[in-house]
């Protein structure tokens, strides 16, 4: 099994770990608010959250007034999200699959979003550019990307620059610079950083901890 397969269950693991109680919070993450007025000013409907985990944006996307499906790697995860959607009286399509390969024809969505999802996938570059692909003209991508001043920076095992495995899942940060080699060329962006604090995440991050994100608003160029 290679590191990038071993990376994937160790979501659903961490899942599986924490049956009783949502992962991450009840509340969505403080960006999101942004996120649907921005879409909300360019007339935007239709919206994949990838990586929606237990749908906690998702359900909050929907409120906002956007059409929302969702992907994720896990299927405990999903089965999390299917549940919180139904129970609150808006079921969504949601999908398995791989965010570096979105089963999802070019050209058809207004939005994507991907939320604490940049700093855990193998090939952020394939996630982004699966984003431009599947965007309309004048769509929008939103995205947040942990910087090293976040206050996880250097937990687990480095193994790359600004690169760890923790806990079995991967946790990359990023430079300023790095976002230019992400989005130059094929996209219109700009790019802010946004800083809040999270409660404890179950048995996964057992702590308060203070997060520093570079939050990037882009579109296909």
């Amino acid at each position: 099994m290679t590191i990038h397969q071993k990376i994937d269950q160790g979501w659903d693991a961490a899942y599986l770990e924490n049956p009783d109680a949502q992962l991450w919070n009840e509340e969505p993450m403080p960006i999101v608010a942004d996120i649907v007025a921005r879409g909300r000013d360019r007339g935007l409907r239709t919206c994949l959250d990838v990586g929606c985990g237990d749908g906690r944006n998702m359900l909050a996307l929907q409120h906002g007034g956007l059409d929302v499906s969702g992907l994720d790697i896990s299927p405990t995860a999903l089965g999390r999200a299917d549940r919180l959607l139904r129970d609150q009286g808006n079921p969504a399509v949601l999908l398995g699959g791989d965010i570096g390969a979105l089963p999802v024809a070019a050209g058809t969505l207004d939005m994507v979003t991907a939320l604490d999802v940049a700093g855990q996938v193998p090939d952020p570059t394939a996630m982004i550019a699966e984003a431009h692909r599947v965007l309309r003209p004048g769509g929008l991508l939103a995205v947040n990307l942990f910087s090293p001043q976040d206050g996880t920076y250097g937990e687990g095992e480095q193994i790359g620059r600004h690169v760890f495995v923790y806990k079995q899942t991967l946790f990359r940060f990023y430079e300023r610079e790095d976002l230019d080699e992400l989005f130059a060329g094929a996209w219109d962006w700009e790019t802010e950083i946004v800083t809040w604090d999270d409660p404890p995440h179950g048995s996964f991050r057992p702590y308060e901890h203070t997060h520093v994100n570079h939050v990037v608003y882009a579109t296909p160029a």
